[in-house]
């Protein structure tokens, strides 16, 4: 748990989010591992501590998202900094008025890419299977969100 617990320290001593590289996080899971006791009482105790100190971690890395807006390249998390920050936009911009929310929380969407969705989802969700490049298209937000994330859809036009 060393190794994790001088990561939370790095992190929570600097402005900007440490560079966590695939090394890092491969040397934290084995020091994890190495560091567990055997007995089962203590390591629940362990175990406790250990998701203490990774929610306090992954906190203060999204909170300085928040704040900077910056994410370091080549760090084990950058992706999921990534969706955050997309999530981040979205959710201001609903607040804001950006974008508008019907009642069964559907948003309008700009279709970007041609795209095939799920038979059974499109027919469970009612919005059409098929989206077609440049088409406005009513879809529930669960859906949108990752559409939009992966490029498919652009929620704010």
């Amino acid at each position: 748990m060393k190794e994790l617990i001088l990561l939370l320290a790095r992190e929570q001593g600097g402005k900007e989010p440490v560079k966590i590289s695939y090394r890092d996080y491969l040397n934290i899971l084995s020091d994890i591992k190495k560091s567990t006791p055997l007995d089962l009482e203590v390591k629940k105790i362990y175990n406790a501590y250990v998701e203490k100190y990774v929610n306090e971690l992954v906190t203060t890395r999204i909170l300085k998202i928040l704040k900077n807006k910056n994410i370091p390249k080549n760090t084990i998390d950058s992706e999921i900094l990534k969706f955050l920050n997309a999530i981040i936009k979205v959710y201001t911009a609903i607040l804001q008025g950006k974008i508008l929310v019907s009642n069964d929380y559907r948003i309008p969407v700009k279709v970007l890419k041609n795209y095939i969705l799920d038979q059974t989802i499109a027919r469970e969700l009612k919005i059409p299977q098929k989206l077609k490049k440049g088409e406005v298209v009513l879809m529930p937000l669960r859906i949108a969100l990752p559409l939009h994330i992966l490029g498919f859809v652009e929620v704010e036009f």
